[in-house]
């Protein structure tokens, strides 16, 4: 039953129905978060992290949606979130075997889609947690060296440290030397609910502070919001309007299993019918289709999205 459930998700979670209804909502790219395990683990004559890839990629092609890709579990765990699959500690550090790995899910995916161009780009390591800034800027530089290897053509999306909120790492200019084609993604989180201030600028100030470490590189800075308040999203439009360095921003997340009654999240599954019928269907061996999941979710979003949402990620 575990891997029935866990693989009905995997196979359900993102269908063409979903880049239809993205495209409508005005987002121009989305991340699209992998697993390293499922690009290295062979299963039959492929893996299951390209078959879903591939299938994305048609969708994303279908649409005109560009897609970032995110390694949001790398081989033993870049942080000890529970999102990261982690059991508690950031074991990737500290494993050469596991980083080889990581460089080799790397390696793989880019020589695959090297010549998509509805791909926007590779972000290497989604909210690391490394001992030092010395043991990330290694892992970085060896992952982009493979990348490189079968794909000169992508942008490569950097984060920093501490969860993607620390950009001190970034201080002695060492990414212009190893890539040209490369920019960075900053880690934006508020609260379940909205911070408690007036002036909602006085927190974007502070939250997008560490990007100044790197104005003068020059290199363009994806941010990427996970909250639910309307007023804050504004702001940060608002901070970014006339400033070239701050491109679009991504919102995280799009569909999610609700645990809490205002989840992160435009559509989510919350309510106890919903959750009766897929331990129903659980019980029964059945697969939970994403014109079903279509039907649990509230039907309303949990944004306005104004001005209109950029992109979205769908993990």
């Amino acid at each position: 039953i575990p891997n029935l459930f866990f693989g009905g998700i995997q196979e359900n979670w993102i269908q063409e129905v979903d880049f239809n209804l993205i495209k409508t909502m005005g987002a121009t790219f989305v991340r699209i978060p992998v697993k390293a395990s499922d690009f290295t683990q062979p299963a039959g004559n492929t893996t299951i992290g390209f078959e879903i890839l591939d299938n994305v990629v048609e969708w994303a092609n279908a649409n005109s949606i560009y897609v970032i890709i995110s390694l949001a579990i790398a081989s033993r765990c870049q942080n000890a979130e529970p999102y990261c699959s982690s059991s508690g500690n950031a074991d990737l550090w500290m494993d050469s075997q596991a980083q080889l790995d990581t460089v080799q899910c790397w390696r793989g995916i880019a020589e695959r889609y090297s010549q998509e161009e509805m791909i926007l780009g590779y972000d290497l390591l989604e909210r690391p947690l490394a001992p030092t800034d010395t043991h990330l800027q290694s892992m970085y530089e060896r992952i982009i060296a493979a990348i490189r290897i079968g794909d000169p053509n992508h942008i490569i999306f950097l984060q920093g440290n501490n969860l993607g909120k620390d950009f001190a790492i970034f201080q002695s200019r060492w990414v212009l030397q190893v890539d040209n084609n490369t920019a960075y993604s900053l880690q934006i989180d508020t609260d379940s609910d909205c911070p408690s201030l007036v002036d909602y600028s006085t927190s974007v100030d502070d939250a997008v502070k560490p990007v100044e470490l790197v104005r003068d590189d020059n290199l363009p800075v994806l941010t990427l919001y996970k909250g639910q308040c309307q007023d804050y999203l504004e702001a940060l439009y608002e901070k970014f309007q006339g400033d070239s360095i701050f491109q679009p921003t991504g919102y995280w997340t799009y569909k999610t299993i609700s645990y809490s009654t205002k989840p992160m999240a435009i559509f989510n599954m919350k309510d106890k019918s919903s959750w009766e019928d897929v331990r129903s269907r659980l019980d029964n061996s059945q697969f939970i289709t994403t014109s079903e999941w279509q039907n649990f979710r509230t039907g309303k979003r949990h944004f306005n999205l104004k001005p209109q949402l950029e992109s979205t990620e769908t993990g």
